[in-house]
């Protein structure tokens, strides 16, 4: 009776398994961009720059008029909140879409695009920090947040291949503005990344998402300054928000409800004049996406999937043999 039992809890824990890994794995094409974020972005976005149709992720966009070495995540400063951690404040018109929803990936064919998708955050960024330095990298599509943590599918962004995604700063000059101006030499990026620790820490408080992923105890004794917490306030337009101005202890944040915009008209626009058609695939891109996932769950625990069909449940949980492995334990 008690083997019995035992089995069905087995039976029971590998069903919900199953689920929660076809709820995460992605399929081999990435297309992180939902339909209404891309047909509520489109018009938004298109006159500060170009919507593109991409052979991998779908439809992108990318800003008109910049320079070659232009990099996202740089033309701003980062914002100590009381909700949300560490916020991404941008000096570009349309940095309230672009750096807190979606993602950014460098292609051989347009450099950095833009990814669509309907997820707030302060920023979608990965973090290390290491002999006084602080680097982040805008996350590219690959990386999913599910279930208040990131769900990484084989993307190791300290990878060497990853090295020019990556902005370092001394930590005295890492809340200053124009965080791109204190940028460290690129030519020292790969011993930083050598140097550094992963410190990317995001959760879910309450709804919010909030980053906490570099201390800012840290951060205000590097710089001598004490870094009060700054409140943010929520807006539904654009005119609201340039008319609360900076500073005061105040970020005034343009937010707008994407699924009440988008309607019924839930379609990805029709390619046209606006939207140019290619269809090279990029050198640069990361490889394929195959069935092998690694991630956090929850933020403290972990998920692995292969090719095999080892599945084990941490904790003292379940398994069955096989080679390969679905893993979700501590």
């Amino acid at each position: 009776m008690m083997l019995r039992k035992h089995s069905s809890r087995a039976g029971m824990a590998l069903l919900a398994l199953l689920a929660v890994l076809l709820a995460i794995v992605p399929s081999g094409h990435v297309q992180a961009g939902t339909h209404v974020a891309v047909s509520f972005f489109y018009d938004e976005l298109e006159p500060y720059g170009d919507w593109v149709e991409h052979p991998r992720y779908g439809t992108v966009w990318y800003p008109r008029h910049r320079p070659g070495d232009w990099h996202p995540y740089v033309y701003g400063r980062w914002v100590w909140t009381a909700d949300y951690g560490w916020y991404w404040d941008s000096d570009e018109e349309w940095g309230w879409a672009t750096y807190h929803y979606g993602r950014w990936v460098y292609t051989d064919s347009y450099a950095w695009v833009w990814v669509p998708d309907d997820e707030w955050g302060p920023a979608w960024v990965e973090w290390r920090t290491g002999g006084g330095y602080v680097g982040w990298a805008p996350m590219p599509p690959e990386v999913a947040w599910h279930g208040g943590a990131f769900v990484y599918a084989d993307i190791d962004m300290s990878a060497p291949r990853y090295n020019p995604c990556w902005v370092f700063v001394a930590e005295a000059s890492f809340s200053k503005p124009n965080a791109g101006r204190y940028r460290a030499p690129r030519a020292r990026t790969a011993a930083m990344l050598r140097a550094s620790v992963r410190a990317t820490n995001y959760r879910v408080v309450g709804a919010r998402i909030v980053n906490r992923s570099i201390d800012v105890g840290r951060i205000s004794a590097a710089a001598n300054v004490r870094i009060e917490p700054a409140t943010v306030v929520m807006y539904d337009t654009r005119v609201r928000v340039r008319a609360d101005a900076r500073g005061s202890g105040r970020v005034a944040v343009y937010r707008p409800t994407i699924g009440a915009r988008a309607g019924l008209r839930v379609r990805r626009p029709p390619v046209s004049a606006r939207v140019r058609s290619e269809s090279r695939a990029d050198d640069e891109l990361p490889p394929p996406i195959d069935s092998h996932v690694r991630g956090t769950i929850g933020g403290d625990r972990s998920i692995e999937a292969g090719a095999g069909t080892s599945i084990g449940i941490g904790g003292g949980g379940v398994g069955i043999g096989g080679g390969g492995g679905l893993r979700i334990g501590r």
